[in-house]
C-alpha cells in the first residue's frame, strides 16, 4: 500500500509539471502576439502622423501568476489526502474480508457473503472480495451469482487462478459443460503453465465425451423400436409410474435356414439376440460369404455364381438373393413413401396453429421442439427463404446445442436433398454461429457422414461454380470435416 501511495504521488507531481509547461507555452504565445499587435499599431500611427497610443490587450496570461507553487502544493495535498482516504477504505474493507473469512471457515456462508459484500461496498477494486464471495455462492448452490462474481473478479485481475476455477466449477454444477470447457480454455490462454487448468480441462473434456457415448447408447437402445412409433413427451407429474409392458414378438421363419446373427450382420442391425455361428462346412452359412454375396447383389442384378458350390447350395443362394433384393427395394420405397409431396407439406403451414417466424433463439427452440419432422422442414425452409428473418446462425445463437445441430442436419439431409432444394446457404449461415467451434469437436460420426455427403453432392453438381466451392471449403473447415 505504501508503494502504491508513493506511485500515485509521483503521478500527481508529473501531471502538475506537464500543466505548468502547457501554461508557460500559452503565456509565451500570448506575449508574442501582443508584441506583433503593438508593432502594427505603431506603424499605423506613423503613417497617419498620430500619436502612439498604448491600448491594453486582453489576455488571460496574467492569471497564470495565480497558479503558484502554493496552489500546486494544495492540489497535491488534496490528492494525497484522497489517496489516504482510499488507503483507509482498503483497510476497512480488509477488516470486513477477515471477518468474512472467519465465517467461511466456520461454514457460515450467509454471514460470510454479508461481510464480503460490505468489503465490496467499501472498496470495489479488489478481485479477492468478489472471488471469495463467489466461492460462498457455490457452497450455497447459487451458481448464477457465483458466475457473475467470478467474471467481475477476472475483470479486475485476469491473472488470478481462483476466479477461473470457480467460474468453471459453477458452470459444471449447472450442467453447462460446454461453457465450463470454454472457461477452461480462457484460463489456459491466460495461465498456460497452470497444471490445475490442464487437469480441469482434461476432466471436463472426458466428461463431455462420456456423455456423448451414453447418448449414443440410448439411441441404439431406442432404435430397437419401430420407426413409426410416435412418442409423446409428457411432464414428469403426468408420467405413469408403471413399467412398460413387454410384448412378445414372434418372427416368421424364412424358408431358407439363415441364422439370426448373420441377418443382423448383413443389415448392420443390433436388434435380436446374438447367436453363435453355426459350425458347418457349407459356404452358404459363413457370414463372410453371405456378406460378399449380399454386397455383390446390390451392385449387380445377376446372382453370384461359383464353381465350387453344389447345385443345392446354388439354389439356396439364388433364393437368398431374391429375398435380399426384394427387401432392399421395399426399404427404399418405404423411405421415399414416408415423405409427402411438397404441396402437401406446404399445407401444413396453414393448418399449424402457432406457425410464425421466430425473432429470437428461445422462440425458435420452443417452436422447434414441439414440431414433427415434416413441420420442422417447412419451418426451416420458410426461415431460410424469408429475407426479413435474420440468418439461422444468428437467430439460434446460444440456444444451439449438440441435439439441435444433429436435428437440423438430419432435416436438411432427409428433406432438402429429397426435394433438391439448395441447402448450402443454410449451412453457411449455420457455420457462423459462435457455439459451433466447440460443438464441432463432439459431432457424432453419423452427422459428419451426412454433412460430408451433402457437401460432396453439392460440389459435384456445381463443379464450375467457384463461389459455391469456396463456401463449401469454409463449411468443412468450420465443421472440422
Amino acid at each position: 500500500m505504501a508503494d502504491k501511495s508513493i506511485e500515485v504521488q509521483y503521478q500527481v507531481r508529473q501531471n502538475v509539471a506537464e500543466i505548468q509547461d502547457e501554461l508557460r507555452n500559452i503565456k509565451k504565445f500570448e506575449e508574442e502576439m501582443k508584441e506583433k499587435e503593438q508593432k502594427i499599431r505603431e506603424n499605423m500611427c506613423t503613417s497617419k502622423q498620430e500619436k502612439r497610443v498604448s491600448i491594453p490587450i486582453r489576455s488571460n496570461v496574467d492569471e497564470f501568476s495565480k497558479f503558484s507553487e502554493e496552489s500546486i502544493n494544495k492540489m497535491m495535498k488534496m490528492s494525497v489526502s484522497d489517496e489516504d482516504d482510499l488507503a483507509q477504505d482498503k483497510r476497512i474493507a480488509n477488516e470486513y474480508k477477515e471477518r468474512g473469512s472467519k465465517f467461511f471457515k466456520s461454514k457460515d456462508y450467509e454471514n460470510a457473503i454479508k461481510m464480503y459484500s460490505s468489503a465490496i461496498a467499501t472498496y470495489n477494486q479488489d478481485s479477492i472480495y468478489y472471488s471469495n464471495r463467489s466461492q460462498c455462492y457455490i457452497n450455497l448452490e447459487k451458481f448464477s451469482e457465483a458466475i457473475d462474481d467470478a467474471n467481475k473478479a477476472i475483470k479486475l485481475d485476469s491473472k488470478s487462478q481462483k476466479p477461473y476455477y470457480r467460474r468453471t466449477i459453477a458452470y459444471e454444477k449447472i450442467g453447462e459443460n460446454i461453457n465450463a470447457l470454454k472457461s477452461c480454455q480462457e484460463w489456459m490462454e491466460v495461465l498456460p503453465d497452470d497444471q490445475l487448468a490442464k487437469s480441469t480441462y482434461d476432466r471436463i473434456h472426458n466428461k463431455i465425451i462420456e456423455n456423448n457415448k451414453e447418448r449414443e447408447k440410448e439411441k441404439i437402445k431406442w432404435s430397437k423400436y419401430p420407426k413409426k412409433t410416435n412418442f409423446i413427451e409428457k411432464s414428469s407429474h403426468l408420467q405413469s409410474n408403471k413399467l412398460l409392458m413387454k410384448v412378445p414378438i414372434q418372427m416368421k421363419k424364412s424358408h431358407s435356414p439363415i441364422p439370426d446373427d448373420i441377418i443382423d450382420k448383413l443389415f448392420n442391425n443390433n436388434t435380436g439376440e446374438h447367436v453363435a455361428e453355426i459350425e458347418t462346412d457349407s459356404k452358404l452359412f459363413k457370414s463372410n460369404f453371405l456378406q460378399k454375396t449380399f454386397n455383390n447383389n446390390i451392385n449387380k442384378p445377376s446372382p453370384v455364381r461359383s464353381q465350387s458350390l453344389t447345385p443345392k447350395e446354388k439354389t439356396k443362394v439364388n433364393e437368398t438373393n431374391e429375398i435380399l433384393k426384394a427387401s432392399s427395394s421395399n426399404m427404399q420405397e418405404k423411405i421415399t413413401s414416408e415423405i409427402p409431396s411438397i404441396e402437401d407439406l406446404e399445407l401444413l403451414k396453414t393448418s399449424y396453429k402457432n406457425f410464425s417466424l421466430p425473432t429470437s433463439g428461445p422462440q425458435f427452440y420452443q417452436s422447434w421442439k414441439e414440431m414433427s419432422d415434416n413441420m420442422k422442414f417447412i419451418y426451416l425452409k420458410t426461415i431460410s427463404e424469408n429475407s426479413e428473418c435474420m440468418s439461422i446462425g444468428m437467430l439460434i445463437g446460444a440456444q444451439l446445442d449438440s441435439n439441435l445441430l444433429s436435428e437440423i442436419i438430419h432435416i436438411i439431409y432427409k428433406y432438402f436433398l429429397h426435394f433438391k432444394i439448395n441447402y448450402i446457404h443454410l449451412l453457411d449461415e449455420l457455420r457462423k454461429n459462435s457455439e459451433l467451434t466447440i460443438l464441432a469437436l463432439f459431432m457424432e460420426n453419423d452427422d459428419k457422414n451426412k454433412l460430408n455427403e451433402l457437401l460432396n453432392l453439392s460440389s459435384q453438381d456445381n463443379v464450375n461454380d467457384h463461389t459455391n466451392n469456396e463456401i463449401i471449403k469454409k463449411i468443412k473447415n468450420s465443421f472440422q470435416i
